[in-house]
């Protein structure tokens, strides 16, 4: 798989995250494994320039988990 079909397969699947974060601030309502482990790949897709403009709920999304102190914790290690 080329980076470019990669970049465009991820921003599809964020697109459903994007969607379910229009109704909840974390993706089971509440803070869970889910968001450690979708979380990460939604910072790191951010990273790497794969969120796009039309992710807003995404972006917030991420600041929301970086905000978090254990997060910020973990990083600093």
């Amino acid at each position: 798989i080329n980076v470019s079909r990669a970049k465009k397969l991820l921003s599809q699947v964020l697109g459903v995250v994007e969607n379910r974060l229009e109704h909840v601030e974390y993706l089971a309502g509440k803070f869970t494994a889910a968001d450690i482990m979708t979380g990460h790949a939604t910072i790191m897709a951010n990273c790497h320039d794969i969120i796009m403009d039309n992710k807003p709920r995404c972006k917030d999304y991420i600041k929301r988990l970086l905000e978090r102190p254990a997060l910020q914790k973990a990083w600093s290690l």
